[in-house]
């Protein structure tokens, strides 16, 4: 609820919502979970900035999937993921057309808060998720040194003093 001057405003949102914790925008996309030929068209739903928050559609939430790549830079989308999916965690792995060896993954991790609601003599259970898109890996530096690194494929860096 937000009051501006005389009026007041309330937001209504999806319970299912996504938090980017990338270093790059990850575009998001939806597939029908109901399609009947088990082969969906991916649909753009939109682009979550580093740091960023998106509330799914509510008339998405129960009956899409959702699919997530790194925005601009040529990557097929990733596997489907939906509220509904048993693990509360799961790697995501988005491939450069035509270079099986170009990976880019990230965790995508569930987050479910129950909420009771009071429906006439009946006591309800709302749920709410969020989908945390996390890096697959993190490096930080807590030596007060320089370090010099290179992992496979990539080559070498340097994080400074306290760099992650």
């Amino acid at each position: 609820v937000e009051v501006s001057g005389a009026e007041k405003i309330i937001t209504l949102r999806s319970s299912v919502e996504l938090f980017n914790h990338m270093d790059i925008p990850m575009e998001v996309f939806w597939t029908d979970l109901n399609s009947k030929s088990g082969e969906s068209t991916a649909h753009n739903l939109t682009t979550v900035h580093p740091n960023g928050f998106f509330s799914l559609p509510i008339g998405l939430a129960a009956i899409s999937k959702l699919h997530f790549r790194p925005a601009g830079m040529g990557y097929n989308i990733s596997p489907g993921v939906s509220w509904s999916m048993s693990e509360d965690k799961k790697l995501l792995e988005c491939h450069q057309p035509g270079n099986k060896h170009d990976v880019l993954g990230c965790w995508v991790v569930k987050e479910e808060d129950r909420f009771l609601n009071k429906s006439g003599d009946l006591l309800q259970r709302v749920p709410h998720h969020i989908f945390h898109i996390h890096p697959p890996l993190i490096l930080q530096n807590l030596l007060p040194y320089k370090f010099g690194f290179t992992l496979k494929g990539v080559s070498g860096s340097q994080l400074g003093e306290g760099d992650r």
